[in-house]
């Protein structure tokens, strides 16, 4: 159920067990903005996977993942 591949299924199964309200504006742009998210890590990693299998060297890739992303929130000082 929690595989990544059944995002969708998980997502309509909790919807469809919690009590009947429809999500407020601000909850359903958020809800779109961690999809869009999750979509743009799928393909990040597809990329990553497609480099180490056309033989990238897996020192760079780790360093594409490690790297701070411009939209990552600043650490609460």
């Amino acid at each position: 159920m929690f595989q990544p591949h059944r995002l969708d299924d998980t997502i309509d199964l909790m919807a469809a067990a919690a009590p009947e309200s429809r999500p407020t504006a601000p909850q359903a742009a958020s809800a779109e903005a961690a999809r869009a998210m999750i979509a743009d890590c799928d393909v990040k990693l597809a990329t990553h996977r497609a480099a180490l299998e056309a033989g990238a060297d897996p020192t760079v890739i780790t360093q594409w993942i490690t790297a701070p992303s411009p939209t990552a929130a600043s650490p609460a000082a």
